[in-house]
């Protein structure tokens, strides 16, 4: 009996510890941001162009600037696949340098999307805006703009 006292006074402690160190865990984490604002083609150049069957493909660069939560510039290497009925599909690296949240640096996200819109996920970000992730849906809303909203946060 008594043995069985001291492993149910173990497992007692090391949950309260379990439990500390979580919750500390969690309630250091920042809080999660919504994030909005616009993104302006500034220049687009097809670095390549091929035809796979009916479709084309086109590789590209294009330097944008984003306004809103997110403030600055950005270059995106990205693929674009043209089908014959129209319809584009698109996925890309953003590489961009500027302001979120009042801190300065630069973060790494890759797209993906059709005519119609797409996802942007930040999956890495350094100086002072490392620690940060996110996601955000984009649309179009003329021949070189776009509207973003989705939210981001910062690791503790």
């Amino acid at each position: 009996m008594r043995h069985r006292r001291s492993w149910t006074a173990v497992l007692l402690v090391c949950g309260l510890l379990l439990s500390m160190v979580l919750g500390a865990g969690l309630a250091s984490a920042a809080p999660r941001r919504d994030a909005a604002g616009a993104i302006h083609v500034v220049s687009n150049v097809v670095d390549a162009s091929s035809q796979a069957g009916r479709n084309t493909k086109i590789e590209a660069t294009a330097h944008v600037v984003f306004t809103g939560n997110f403030a600055g510039t950005a270059v995106e290497i990205y693929s674009a696949v043209i089908h014959p009925s129209g319809k584009t599909n698109l996925h890309g690296r953003g590489f961009f340098t500027g302001t979120v949240d009042g801190r300065t640096g630069t973060f790494e996200y890759v797209f993906h999307g059709d005519e119609n819109g797409g996802m942007i996920v930040i999956d890495h970000a350094s100086g002072g805006l490392s620690g940060l992730s996110g996601q955000a849906r984009y649309e179009p809303v003329g021949p070189a703009d776009f509207t973003y909203s989705g939210h981001f946060q910062f690791a503790p």
